[in-house]
């Protein structure tokens, strides 16, 4: 039944991210500025069937590139053998990504980016989608893939370790 209800929540955000791209919207914002654009994301986290948040800040280096800190806590469902510490639970670390908007000439509201993580825990691959709908807010929908494990428990499984998919969703918010 916690599954039903789970796969439930993921679709409903996932909708109505998906109807939120596809409005009419005047906006004459850019989802992806370029040198010195600071943005921050705040969003909903699943991570292999875990709910948890994010937090991120990013800072465009030039037309292409931005980098910035994440921070990611997953949410105790109970369902554990082990109860995690909030330390356990935790993900935090850089990243950079390469935005292919000016390449693929996206109307200026949208950004399409991809790059990678690293964190405290785990380090992978990530791509998503941007939609300003203002000068200052956005929606943003990531996908992630880990790719190896930094640190490394032979105790407990530690939530963000191995090769775990996440999907995220949330809204962006423009420092400038």
């Amino acid at each position: 039944m916690k599954k039903k209800n789970r796969m439930t929540r993921i679709a409903f955000v996932a909708a109505m991210a998906i109807v939120a791209l596809m409005s009419p919207h005047k906006a004459s914002a850019q989802a992806f500025d370029g040198d010195m654009d600071e943005k921050v994301r705040a969003g909903y986290l699943n991570l292999s069937g875990k709910s948890g948040a994010e937090l991120d800040y990013t800072n465009g280096l030039n037309d292409y590139l931005s980098y910035g800190v994440f921070a990611r806590m997953l949410f105790d469902d109970g369902n554990d053998e082990h109860e995690h510490s909030f330390f356990e639970s935790l993900d935090i670390g850089a990243e950079c990504f390469f935005h292919w908007d000016e390449l693929l000439h996206l109307p200026s509201q949208l950004d399409i980016y991809t790059g990678f993580q690293l964190g405290w825990q785990s380090g992978g691959l990530a791509g998503g989608l941007k939609y300003n709908i203002s000068e200052r807010w956005g929606l943003y929908v990531q996908a992630q893939q880990g790719l190896f494990d930094v640190s490394h428990s032979k105790v407990f499984d530690y939530p963000f370790n191995g090769r775990k998919f996440g999907v995220s969703a949330g809204v962006t918010f423009s420092l400038q």
